[in-house]
């Protein structure tokens, strides 16, 4: 569960929850989204209400650069192989 929409981008599905007030009691929905319907909620939760074309190419964009990176690990910079000639020059 997050409110940050660069947390939200990085996952592999997106639900949304909200909650309303019927009868005088709390109920909470559950929507998973799908590709569209995920870019229109990451550039709300960037924007608000009022997702400007900006927002939704942010959102679009951050969407994107998750599935380009999936591959590589948390904090991995670098392939193997060149980490590894970059260590045998510095004598390591």
């Amino acid at each position: 569960l997050t409110h940050l929409p660069q947390i939200a981008a990085r996952g592999s599905s997106h639900f949304h929850i909200s909650k309303d007030v019927r009868d005088g009691r709390t109920v909470t929905c559950i929507t998973r989204l799908e590709a569209g319907d995920r870019e229109q909620e990451i550039a709300r939760m960037l924007a608000g209400d009022a997702a400007s074309p900006q927002f939704l190419a942010s959102a679009r964009e951050m969407l994107l650069g998750r599935q380009t990176s999936k591959d590589k690990a948390k904090g991995e910079s670098e392939s193997p192989p060149l980490a590894k000639a970059k260590m045998r020059r510095r004598g390591a």
